[in-house]
């Protein structure tokens, strides 16, 4: 959560943003088998990577699609299945 905040700066007068600070804290809760913060990184790496590594991206929805049963990534992997 600590990382979500300080990358969308949702609480400047508590939590001031900063984007690197942020993403380091998300890495290392996905790191430790964080579900959440598997899928709000595969959502970054989307939205906002130059050049997303489209195996790692589907590789990891599908992880939150089984383990979490996530309908958001679903239909995010059904996007992507269908775009190819």
């Amino acid at each position: 959560m600590l990382g979500k905040n300080l990358i969308e700066g949702s609480f400047p007068d508590r939590i001031p943003r900063n984007e690197k600070k942020g993403l380091n804290w998300v890495k290392e809760a996905e790191k430790h088998g964080h579900l959440p913060a598997l899928e709000y990184k595969t959502y970054y790496d989307i939205r906002f990577e130059k050049h997303p590594s489209i195996d790692k991206i589907v590789k990891s929805l599908e992880t939150c699609v089984v383990r979490v049963k996530s309908t958001r990534a679903c239909a995010t992997l059904a996007e992507l299945c269908h775009a190819q």
